[in-house]
């Protein structure tokens, strides 16, 4: 059974009832990479049934920096699951394994910062036919919370994380079929959000040799300048946050050889990553 930290049951991979908040969103997001291939990209599933509509974006990342990519509204009556926009995420074990899959068409961009004015890279870049379909097998403990309803959260009250190893297969229009066997992250949050409300959220997601799979994030300048997630297959868990008016502190984690939290301030107040970025897509709507 997977170990959880935090008030999260496995059980909370399924969708929830619906809020009565106008804004109700409930959201999961899976990263993936293949160092084989050097292919990679995401998948993004976002209901916001009360407002009548879904968010769906899909993301592929090429050897070569050129990338696939969609954005869709579908409609949507009721949170009952994931399935629309031709994209469709499946619970097989809770808490442990997860398939998502898409079939549809991607806008190709052979420079994927074309992103940067979207209806122009609408217009001037063709699309192709896109298959994904993927089984994320949890590797490592689910790390969030669950909030109170009066919290004052309004862009995630529940939220948790995990990373996770990544199989299965992607057909792109007139190639064969990709063999994907690698790692990522998922996420998973429900409640109130506004995506105007938030401050800029940069995310980067890292696989490093021998397994170790990163996750970065810089999110609002008021309190947390930035954030650093680590696990491996073996359970490692690094967080790095620095406060604007505090030193950096470090927490690390491994489990299950050790259970003890060690935290380390007074150290360096910057932090460098070194390594190849394939491609860079202004993707929104994270």
């Amino acid at each position: 059974m997977v170990k959880i930290v935090g008030n999260v049951k496995p059980e909370d991979d399924y969708t929830h009832p619906l809020g009565p908040e106008e804004n109700f969103n409930e959201s999961v997001y899976f990263n993936f990479f293949d160092t084989t291939h050097n292919r990679g990209g995401f998948i993004r599933m976002g209901n916001r049934a009360n407002e009548g509509y879904a968010e769906m974006t899909v993301i592929v990342y090429n050897d070569d920096g050129s990338a696939f990519f969609n954005y869709k509204k579908p409609e949507i009556s009721h949170n009952d699951g994931w399935d629309a926009g031709g994209a469709k995420i499946e619970v097989l074990v809770a808490g442990e394994k997860i398939r998502t899959t898409y079939e549809g068409s991607a806008l190709y961009m052979a420079n994927p910062t074309d992103m940067k004015d979207p209806s122009k890279a609408f217009k001037s870049n063709p699309f192709r036919k896109l298959k994904i379909e993927l089984v994320h097998d949890g590797v490592g403990p689910i790390y969030g919370h669950v909030g109170e309803p009066d919290d004052g959260n309004d862009f995630a009250r529940a939220h948790y994380e995990q990373h996770m190893k990544v199989s299965g297969t992607i057909q792109i229009e007139g190639e064969a079929p990709i063999l994907i066997n690698g790692h990522g992250l998922r996420d998973h949050s429900w409640g109130p959000r506004y995506w105007q409300s938030i401050p800029p959220i940069v995310g980067l997601p890292v696989i490093m040799v021998m397994t170790l799979a990163w996750s970065y994030r810089s999110s609002g300048t008021e309190r947390a300048a930035c954030s650093i997630r680590a696990m491996s297959s073996f359970g490692l868990l690094i967080l790095i946050y620095r406060l604007t008016s505090s030193p950096i502190a470090v927490f690390t984690k491994i489990s299950p050889l050790r259970s003890n939290w060690k935290m380390v301030t007074n150290i360096s107040s910057k932090e460098r990553f070194r390594g190849l970025s394939l491609c860079a897509i202004d993707a929104r709507n994270r």
